[in-house]
């Protein structure tokens, strides 16, 4: 510790009691412990000096004689390297960095050609989950002038309300700011992605259930117990 510090270290202890400083050992003790539950670190240190403020004897004594006290005034220090800056406060530091965070909206240009480049946008792009749901039922129909038409499955036509189809828009817009969307219901022409997926998982549990139905040792079962399983109750385990 330099000569500098020293001296404002004896400073503060020349003026705090010994009741102060007990108080706010057991405030920083029992603050740190609850730094966890703190939304940020900064708020659980700052939620610790407003309570010792709250308990400061001078503050909460009114009663007691006022006492001569020297007054405690810490000049900061000018810094030696003219070139370094001096520390920002945490509260200036917390919102510039809340500042970098934001990303703006990407201006970028849609361009898509058929279905599969929409289905391959679909899975690239984090739609809410009613929204997600809903749009793997679409058909890629026509990209003009920045506007995106598409074709809804007509039986899930009643899913496509007002607030699903802007909660769409405003995904497709955190890539594409420029982008309008129009959705149309009919009878899907092609397959729609939630068709593909549903099938492949039709013919994978399929497979499944050949591979078990088939297996030996279960074939030995059913003829020793004369039982037969039942297809449907063959599930894949999936980890969670």
């Amino acid at each position: 510790i330099n000569d500098e510090v020293e001296a404002d270290i004896q400073a503060l202890a020349d003026n705090i009691s010994n009741q102060d400083l007990q108080i706010f050992y057991q405030m920083s003790i029992n603050g740190v412990k609850d730094m966890a539950l703190s939304p940020s670190e900064q708020i659980g240190f700052e939620m610790i000096l407003l309570r010792m403020l709250a308990f400061h004897s001078e503050l909460n004594n009114s009663n007691a004689q006022p006492t001569e006290k020297k007054t405690l005034k810490i000049t900061p220090k000018t810094p030696t390297n003219p070139s370094k800056k001096p520390p920002q406060p945490l509260v200036q530091t917390a919102q510039t960095d809340l500042t970098k965070n934001k990303q703006p909206a990407s201006n970028a240009q849609l361009s898509l050609a058929n279905q599969a480049e929409w289905e391959a946008l679909i899975q690239s792009i984090d739609f809410a989950s009613a929204a997600k749901m809903l749009i793997k039922h679409t058909l890629f129909y026509s990209l003009i002038n920045n506007k995106l038409t598409l074709t809804l499955d007509k039986q899930f036509a009643n899913l496509l309300s007002k607030h699903v189809q802007k909660s769409i828009l405003t995904s497709l817009q955190t890539t594409y700011a420029e982008l309008a969307l129009i959705i149309n219901t009919a009878e899907p022409s092609e397959q729609t992605l939630a068709q593909k997926e549903t099938q492949a998982k039709n013919q994978h549990l399929a497979s499944i259930r050949h591979a078990f139905l088939t297996d030996e040792i279960v074939q030995k079962l059913e003829h020793t117990f004369n039982a037969k399983v039942d297809p449907s109750s063959i599930q894949e385990l999936t980890q969670h």
